[in-house]
């Protein structure tokens, strides 16, 4: 057999390979074209994005790469404090981008877009006051707290006390004068 030959039996197999493999066709979920499966690679098999939407839609293909099919394991073990630093300084930065973008583009605004802006501003400011909150409570959920004095003990036990029976100082006071 001469090596035309083997080259065109070579291809000839590889094609009748490649059309059972193209058996079935799969619809791309942005521009609703037929294509074989050999066209969809790796994660996108699952969100059917063709390679030329890829090209197009960058953005897209990054968000579903970053956080839909490939999600950061190795950084789940992390621990809680360090995440929370990481969004309290996103939500910083996304603030610090929105003033900029303000500062430069922006003309004057109606007053929807400055309520709007506004409320931006104010869901940032909770989210950060939240981390804050957030922090302080696990600090402070971490200090040692002071050995309490004894007098301080007995006015807790007698406040618990009171409490506890509902009673006011003056009846209390009467129930220790008669006693």
């Amino acid at each position: 057999m001469s090596r035309t030959v083997r080259k065109f039996a070579k291809r000839n197999t590889h094609l009748r390979k490649r059309q059972t493999q193209d058996a079935y066709l799969l619809i791309c979920t942005e521009c609703f074209s037929l294509y074989p499966p050999r066209y969809f690679s790796g994660q996108f098999a699952v969100f059917r994005m063709c390679r030329p939407c890829q090209r197009k839609n960058v953005e897209l293909c990054s968000y579903l790469e970053k956080y839909v099919y490939e999600p950061l394991r190795e950084k789940r073990w992390e621990p809680f404090q360090v995440r929370l630093d990481r969004l309290a300084s996103k939500c910083e930065e996304l603030e610090n981008e929105l003033k900029d973008y303000k500062r430069k583009y922006c003309e004057p605004e109606s007053t929807a877009e400055i309520m709007i802006d506004n409320k931006v501003e104010e869901m940032l400011d909770e989210l950060l006051d939240k981390c804050a909150e957030l922090e302080s409570e696990r600090w402070n959920a971490r200090r040692p707290t002071r050995k309490m004095s004894q007098d301080d003990f007995n006015q807790r036990m007698f406040e618990l006390y009171n409490k506890n029976t509902k009673q006011t100082d003056a009846e209390v006071l009467e129930s220790q004068l008669s006693s």
